[in-house]
């Protein structure tokens, strides 16, 4: 499913009004620009559950060479769960800014998925999540915003995360990091009603 433009035209906005959306096997929602014109924007309004899995995902990118704006996406289901390399990302390669990923549930769980904001040269994009229950992570799960990553500017897109809880599991490399190559790094605001349980190894126990 796609909402592409490669010329000056800005690409169209791609809306889902469902009551659940599976997005699995490699399969993606995209909304991409090649050329002058900015990418189109995400809009997801699910009633229910949204599931990517099996490398599927939702992308709101630009190529190399483009000089177009990156799109956003906006998701609003009660559930979402990103696993088995599953990616939400809003990259930029070309010489736009990045989009912007805005997300209201009730509960997000990342199980081996990733969600990113990602500039080569320009500012980063920023990440928004307001989970009113649970924000779990697990598997080596990302949420990540980077600026710069051909070092040739751009400060690193902020990353707000307002939640009720959110849990790391111990041990499995889960991050949530906000990077820029050469420009300054973006600011990660966490908001909880409950202590952050952010998983790290063990040291060893000597005896």
């Amino acid at each position: 499913m796609r909402a592409d433009t490669s010329s000056q035209g800005k690409g169209g906005t791609l809306t889902v009004d469902t009551t659940n959306l599976l997005v699995r096997e490699g399969a993606t929602i995209s909304a991409l620009t090649a050329g002058e014109g900015n990418a189109g924007n995400i809009l997801l309004r699910v009633k229910d559950s949204i599931i990517l899995t099996k490398d599927g995902g939702l992308f709101a990118n630009t190529t190399e060479g483009s000089t177009g704006k990156g799109g956003d996406i906006f998701i609003y289901p009660q559930t979402l769960t990103i696993s088995d390399g599953a990616t939400i990302s809003v990259n930029s390669q070309g010489r736009g800014t990045g989009g912007q990923i805005q997300l209201q549930a009730d509960s997000l769980t990342l199980d081996n998925g990733t969600i990113s904001a990602e500039t080569a040269s320009t500012d980063g994009g920023d990440i928004t999540l307001d989970v009113q229950d649970l924000l779990l992570l697990r598997n080596g799960s990302q949420i990540s915003t980077t600026a710069g990553t051909e070092r040739a500017g751009g400060n690193g897109g902020n990353l707000e995360i307002n939640t009720g809880s959110i849990v790391a599991i111990p041990q499995e490399n889960s991050d949530i990091t906000a990077n820029a190559f050469t420009g300054d790094g973006g600011q990660i605001l966490i908001n909880t009603q409950s202590s952050p349980t952010i998983g790290r190894k063990d040291p060893k126990q000597h005896h």
